[in-house]
């Protein structure tokens, strides 16, 4: 199936992009939980449901997914936006493996506070409109719309941020750094960015803001996979067997989680891993310490996702007794 040209492409990934936020803020109407603090639909799963409720037939909607894929893919090394797409998706080639659903979730969160109130059916238009190098706001506002809206906010303290979310996978030191870098992408000279946010005095590429949000996001996906996998080779041979056990995996949690699960949330917790991972030879355990930081990380609220939560283990030294 041919292609899809980049001039088609982008404003289809500002419609999903839309369509994405009017169905997360539809779920949240009345609910007191913000945007990034309760579950929603991965993005990348999105996609289904996009093509689906856009072309009817699943069969249909299928073969467009997989076209889509494809031109996102062949894009994506010339088009920043595309780029930042795949990332977000996990296409992006080499970089597959360092994807959570955080990342989408992050990234919209964002944009639907750079977009001014009430302008989410607006979203696929702006996109369309200024293609990539020419979406520009306040990189101000941009990073506040990750670290805080709120005029408490101080982006010299990480103490009066709230991103609950983005927190969990850095430190405060490593959020500081982030905003700096951020920050540090202001243009020089004053511009009117559209009808969408008017004259600003401290422009930013959207784009190029986002992308570095995203790799720093998913270098800490990579840094906390490398330790899971650190983790799996320390308690596979508690039982003199290869492979991570059920009562393994229970050692881990003891260690390196400080809340605390039931055996029935414990063991679903396993499952869920089990699946993903894979059993090759059929004994219950997980057999590849790859393939469990790589089901950690897309396996719903598995414990061990967040940085935020393992920290204080990974600090312990490594050849203590377990």
């Amino acid at each position: 199936m041919k292609r899809v040209d980049l001039k088609h492409l982008i404003p289809m990934l500002g419609d999903i992009y839309e369509k994405k936020l009017e169905k997360d803020t539809s779920e949240l109407s009345g609910k007191s939980k913000s945007i990034e603090e309760r579950e929603t639909k991965p993005l990348a799963s999105f996609l289904m449901t996009y093509m689906v409720d856009h072309y009817g037939v699943k069969n249909i909607a299928k073969a467009r997914l997989r076209q889509f894929i494809g031109s996102v893919m062949h894009w994506a090394e010339s088009s920043r936006r595309v780029r930042n797409f795949a990332k977000l998706c996990g296409v992006w080639p080499g970089r597959e493996h360092d994807y959570v659903r955080d990342l989408g979730d992050i990234f919209l969160h964002s944009l639907l506070h750079i977009i001014p109130k009430g302008a989410i059916k607006g979203v696929g238009e702006i996109l369309k409109s200024h293609p990539d190098k020419e979406l520009k706001c306040s990189c101000r506002q941009a990073v506040h719309s990750l670290v805080g809206m709120a005029k408490s906010c101080n982006l010299k303290q990480p103490r009066t941020y709230d991103c609950p979310l983005l927190a969990s996978w850095l430190t405060p030191q490593q959020l500081l750094e982030l905003v700096n870098r951020l920050l540090a992408l202001t243009e020089d000279k004053a511009c009117d960015c559209g009808a969408h946010l008017g004259f600003v005095s401290d422009p930013v590429d959207l784009d190029m803001f986002h992308e570095v949000v995203i790799d720093t996001l998913m270098d800490a996906v990579s840094q906390q996979e490398t330790m899971l996998a650190r983790t799996f080779t320390k308690f596979e041979g508690l039982d003199d067997d290869e492979g991570l056990a059920f009562d393994e995996y229970e050692a881990i949690l003891n260690w390196a989680v400080p809340a605390a699960y039931t055996l029935e949330e414990r063991q679903k917790q396993f499952k869920a891993l089990l699946r993903s991972a894979g059993d090759e030879d059929n004994d219950g355990d997980i057999d590849n310490a790859g393939d469990f930081a790589i089901a950690v990380m897309r396996t719903t609220k598995n414990p061990l996702v967040h940085p935020r939560t393992t920290r204080r283990y990974w600090m312990l030294p490594w050849d203590l007794e377990v």
